[in-house]
């Protein structure tokens, strides 16, 4: 009898030591998430190094190519990164596009394209706003519009 109510007393204390324990994690979570804001995003996507796709790209997530593209990336409502070993061989029409890589092919963006010191780009760019860092190769012809007015309206 008195071992039944010794291990009872001692199943009564390791589910405490376990509460005390999930209540610190619980605070603990509390903080970290006061800490670090969430946002609400679109999910991001990734072509890795070793895929190769060929044909047409579209959907609903923002985008970074590590691999090699071939064919339309058609991302109107979405931001792409072009990584710096990538190569594209493609038309883009995007929201925002980050180019770090090797693009060939024209580029339609509704709001930036950023063609960074190790970003080369071989094509024409429409856009809002054009941002080529010192360092980068291009080859084409650039039209800014505000807003790019041509591509809202293919949507």
């Amino acid at each position: 009898m008195w071992d039944k109510i010794k291990n009872k007393k001692e199943e009564t204390e390791e589910n405490s030591i376990v509460k005390i324990d999930e209540l610190r994690t619980i605070d603990t979570a509390k903080k970290e998430l006061k800490q670090k804001p969430v946002s609400v995003t679109h999910s991001r996507s990734m072509i890795g190094k070793g895929l190769i796709i060929k044909g047409e790209l579209t959907g609903s997530d923002d985008v970074v190519v590590q691999g090699k593209v071939e064919g339309t990336i058609n991302l109107k409502n979405n931001s792409v990164v072009i990584g710096e070993n990538a190569k594209v061989i493609a038309n883009i029409f995007v929201k925002d596009i980050k180019v770090e890589g090797n693009v060939k092919g024209d580029i339609e963006a509704v709001e930036k394209v950023l063609i960074t010191e190790k970003g080369k780009v071989e094509g024409n760019i429409t856009a809002g706003k054009v941002v080529l860092n010192e360092g980068c190769s291009f080859k084409g012809n650039i039209s800014m519009v505000e807003g790019n007015q041509d591509n809202k309206s293919k949507k």
